[in-house]
């Protein structure tokens, strides 16, 4: 019988000193709002200790205290939505200048808002997509792709000219044969390979043509 009155008055006390801490926390909120703060658990602890009466017993309420407590929680979970509603309303006082918005309702407003964030995320993606193009574009434009001059073309067909008739030569002497099935030049006696497939297409294109023709 004695546990059971004891547990009423702690359950009593316990009751009181919740009530007690709800209108400390309450109190913080509006005492944040009138100075424009932002309104969080870290600030509304801090308030409480800077505001505390101890004449009435009140005492500062810690981060953890506040977090653990599901009515202290909704109590700043509240304010903190309310006064991000407020803010982005005060961001967007065109809605309510414009005429064709001035019937506007809540709902509305929070829909535009959310459009306008979406818009900004999508805005922000393009400026990234854009600047690394940029970074390409100034990539290749500070290392430009080297054109071959005139000279080293020349020389290119020179040579290219001369291995040509080379391989012509190796073949109307029958030193070398064409393998039509491996597209290599090859060593006629040995059968050992002189030019791969990718350098004859390249050095012997057109008559490998028409070899593979039948001409």
């Amino acid at each position: 019988m004695v546990q059971k009155i004891k547990n009423n008055n702690l359950a009593e006390y316990r009751a009181v000193q919740e009530e007690k801490n709800k209108e400390l926390v309450l109190k913080s909120i509006k005492y944040i709002e009138s100075l424009n703060g932002i309104i969080n658990f870290s600030t509304v602890s801090q308030v409480t200790y800077d505001i505390a009466d101890p004449l009435k017993n009140e005492k500062g309420l810690t981060l953890a205290g506040l977090s653990k407590n599901k009515l202290y929680r909704s109590l700043i979970e509240k304010a903190k939505l309310s006064q991000n509603i407020d803010i982005n309303l005060k961001s967007n006082r065109s809605f309510y200048k414009n005429s064709s918005n001035s019937n506007m309702t809540v709902a509305d407003i929070k829909l535009q808002l959310h459009e306008l964030r979406v818009k900004n995320v999508n805005l922000k993606m393009e400026n990234k997509i854009l600047s690394e193009q940029m970074k390409t574009l100034s990539s290749s434009v500070s290392h430009p792709v080297e054109t071959v001059s005139e000279d080293m073309l020349k020389k290119y067909k020179y040579l290219y000219q001369i291995c040509s008739n080379l391989i012509g030569r190796l073949l109307e002497l029958d030193v070398a044969y064409i393998d039509l099935e491996q597209s290599t030049l090859n060593v006629q006696m040995y059968d050992d390979v002189i030019l791969q497939k990718e350098a004859l297409e390249i050095l012997y294109k057109d008559k490998l043509n028409e070899l593979r023709n039948g001409n």
